[in-house]
């Protein structure tokens, strides 16, 4: 029976249509109140335990912060009526007062900056986790990292992301909270306080302490909701205001006795989480269609609840993501995530711990209510695995067909196995949640959360080729000296240095992601976090600390920029230089050393040479042999807390950064152009068709080495390809193909005529479609990025 037949039109009330309305209006305003009130309770608390200081501080938070609810909102829990970014001291003061600041761009005033400057700041002065791991590095890692050793000019050849925000991406278990309460956990943690140890017992107290600190901040809503039921000019709305009023008293408290209290429960928690810290990409939604399904079910069942009324709190609750926004206004962080990148992942599908199928009603209407809300929230993703019902792949095409994209798709026969293969069981592989962009996490096994770092390949290639210089900084060698270009005879010696750089870098890299690993629990706590986590509360350790005994410590994360650019960049000089004989190598990088300027048809000569993504076994296995080099040597790296290395392809908005301040290359990219998208082929393949790059991307991967870092590949369709219902079935079963592969994550992108127009004119226009993505657009407002670098094409002369 197809369950999607089942779902009732739906109409969005108006109120609703014009909160959307106003939400996309509003330029995002940068929110000091939590910087304020952190920064007192920190000043009062110095000498406590961090975890503890932690816990007050975002209490004292939780208790002063202004809090608003404005008459169209169906669940409590907002700032303000427009969108608006937290602003985090401990992270970013350091650059409040940079040259390059300009409080317009964050809608503060001349009295914010005065606060700012006279109440916030000097505390942070030489406390944060930036300027200590600034001191702590050495001269060979400050002149890699950064240009003129300067910590607000990044150089982008390797660069961390864990001073930039506190954690990597991360899913709450809302499912604890919606069966027991902050009460029932603050309970477990008095018992428990009892019996522990001094250090035990200062972290039972700080979850004891947040657990009272979230009630009494439900609390002051509750007011608020009351408040203006006094006011209501309606009955209608008086008894809205009533009952949401006593909803407040109880959850996130009280364990959820319904659908909607589930879901204001949710939010709530996830509101008190983004004031704990910013973690990468937002928090996450975690697997929604499962700890709601009971509540669902039931309220759907008694008649208390209709698809209708439903589908309006998940409007409600899609409001409230997009108007929590982050900004950046350190340089770095600003470059990283400009345009309001957001990744709160809400999982849907999959299987049950018992390894049956998750699929449920519920799933159908999140997917349908996601699909059909006319903002990019939230980030939706669809777990995909061999019984999964056909009629809900169905309902992926259609919205696939219908939105010009698919929702990101995770292939749980993958990552599953994947899981199993690092140290989980069945029924904890099975359970897990797709977090931030495109990571899998285990939310009550995993522990590592130091932010990751990020590797320019396209840099390691030009250190190959010229003698350690690359472009983002040309003046200065960053790489071993290997020798200049006239000196490289044969492709398999260019391979040879370039294997030898990149092992150079990735050692720097993972150097400077031991120091942030040492450094990270002397400035950062997450008592909110550790709380729901079931290894930190049996255990009594706050999960900053690093080691959290029957954790798995997997990290030290290093995502790979560029990859489709270097194999193709590789796979020219290989055709050209070495191959066919048309350029000698020192010729090939004096056109790329001038952006290809008088040189048009050297440049058509690049981008028509054998590409990635066309199943060339040839170029395949120059990726292959890039992958394995880079996997091997991340599980050689043992990290500070245990767990081994990570290679990842998850880009985020690296790719523009990182191109934005580089060269020309081989493949036929200008100067300043993005690099690469995570493993998706730099250009359309000659067949336009998606099997043929899945196939690729499958031939560079080396299976024998069970990665848990995500690969992230996008597949573009045309127009015609899934057209009507044949499309569909067409689409369905490219899906089921892809499910049988050992692929990590899919999204499908419909091409649109125009695309397709100026892509058949510039190729390389493709990289550029993947700024158009489920957080990644701006929604009408450009995030400033003035700081960015000009392009600097590397001169051969030195």
């Amino acid at each position: 029976m197809n369950q999607a037949c089942h779902l009732a039109p739906y109409r969005r009330p108006s109120f609703l249509s014009r909160r959307i309305s106003r939400i996309v209006a509003s330029r995002p305003r940068l929110f000091l109140d939590r910087a304020l009130y952190f920064t007192e309770s920190m000043r009062e608390t110095e000498g406590l335990p961090l975890p503890l200081r932690w816990a007050k501080a975002l209490v004292h938070v939780l208790d002063h912060v202004p809090v608003e609810l404005s008459p169209d909102e169906l669940l409590a829990g907002a700032f303000g009526s427009g969108r608006y970014g937290i602003f985090y001291p401990e992270l970013d003061s350091a650059f409040l007062e940079d040259e390059g600041f300009s409080p317009e761009d964050f809608l503060l005033s001349c009295g914010d900056m005065d606060l700012a400057r006279s109440s916030i700041l000097p505390y942070w002065h030489g406390r944060t986790y930036q300027e200590h791991f600034y001191a702590e590095l050495p001269p060979e890692l400050k002149n890699l990292l950064y240009i003129n050793g300067d910590a607000s000019h990044p150089a982008f050849i390797v660069q961390e992301t864990a001073t930039v925000r506190h954690s990597l991406q991360w899913v709450l278990d809302y499912g604890k909270v919606l069966r027991r309460g902050f009460r029932g956990i603050a309970e477990e943690a008095e018992q428990k306080r009892e019996e522990a140890s001094p250090s035990g017992r200062q972290f039972y107290e700080a979850v004891v302490e947040i657990c009272r600190g979230i009630r009494r901040f439900s609390e002051r809503f509750a007011a608020l909701a009351a408040e203006q039921a006094l006011g209501a000019t309606t009955e209608e709305f008086r008894k809205e205001r009533l009952a949401l009023a006593e909803r407040c008293r109880r959850v996130p408290w009280e364990p959820a006795q319904s659908f909607v209290d589930a879901l204001q429960a949710q939010w709530l928690t996830q509101m008190v989480s983004r004031m704990e810290a910013e973690y990468g990409g937002n928090i996450s939604n975690g697997r929604m269609d499962q700890y709601l399904w009971p509540l669902y079910k039931k309220d759907l069942f008694s008649g208390v609840l209709t698809q209708q009324k439903a589908r309006e709190y998940l409007d409600d609750l899609w409001c409230h993501l997009a108007q929590f926004v982050r900004l950046k206004p350190s340089p770095t962080g600003a470059k990283i995530y400009e345009d309001l990148a957001h990744w709160e992942f809400t999982t849907l599908g999959g299987r049950l711990a018992s390894g049956a199928d998750a699929t449920n009603d519920l799933s159908f209407l999140i997917l349908r209510s996601a699909s059909e809300f006319p903002m990019d929230y939230p980030y939706l993703g669809v777990r995909i695995h061999r019984d999964t019902p056909a009629e809900f792949l169905r309902e992926i095409c259609l919205s696939t067909q219908n939105n010009g994209a698919s929702p990101v798709l995770f292939n749980d026969e993958t990552i599953i196995a994947r899981q199993r293969a690092n140290g989980a069981t069945a029924e904890e592989a099975r359970d897990y949640c797709g977090s931030g962009y495109s990571e899998a996490r285990l939310i009550n096994k995993d522990t590592y959360f130091v932010g990751a770092t990020w590797l320019n390949l396209p840099a390691v290639l030009e250190m190959a080729l010229h003698d350690g210089y690359c472009s983002p900084k040309p003046s200065c060698r960053t790489g071993l000296p290997t020798g200049p270009a006239e000196a490289i005879g044969s492709f398999s010696h260019l391979m040879e240095l370039f294997r030898r750089q990149l092992l150079y870098i990735l050692d720097m890299a993972f150097r400077q992601q031991g120091i942030l690993e040492r450094l990270r629990p002397l400035h950062i706590a997450s008592p909110l976090l550790s709380c729901l986590h079931d290894l930190c509360m049996k255990h009594g350790v706050d999960m900053s600390v690093g080691v959290v005994p029957e954790g798995r410590s997997i990290g030290g994360f290093l995502g790979i920029i560029g990859f489709a650019t270097v194999v193709d960049s590789l796979a020219a000089i290989d055709t050209l230089v070495f191959r066919q004989k048309k350029l000698t190598l020192p010729e090939l990088l004096d056109i790329l050393a001038v952006n290809f300027e008088g040189h048009e048809d050297v440049r058509q000569l690049c981008l028509n040479s054998p590409k990635y993504g066309n199943r060339i076994p040839w170029v395949d296995d120059i990726g292959r042999r890039i992958d394995r080099l880079l996997l091997t040597r991340a599980r050689n790296e043992v990290n500070s807390y245990g767990g081994r290395g990570e290679i990842f392809y998850v880009p985020v908005k690296a790719h523009i950064a990182m191109g934005r301040v580089s060269g020309a290359t081989a493949d036929g990219r200008f100067a300043g152009n993005n690099f690469s998208f995570g493993v998706t082929p730099s250009h359309l393949v000659r067949t336009l068709g998606p099997t043929v790059s899945l196939s690729s991307e499958t031939a560079v991967q080396n299976p024998d080495i069970p990665s848990l870092g995500a690969r992230v590949m996008f597949s573009t369709l045309l127009p015609g390809q899934i057209c009507g219902a044949a499309g569909v079935e067409t689409l369905m079963s490219l899906l089921q193909t892809w499910c049988r592969q050992p692929h990590w994550f899919l999204r499908f992108q419909i091409l649109t005529p125009a695309e397709l127009t100026v892509l058949r004119n510039s190729p390389y226009e493709y990289n550029s479609l993947f700024l158009n993505v489920p957080g990644l657009n701006s929604q009408g407002y450009s995030f400033p990025s003035a700081a960015f670098s000009c392009k600097c094409p590397l001169q051969k002369a030195r």
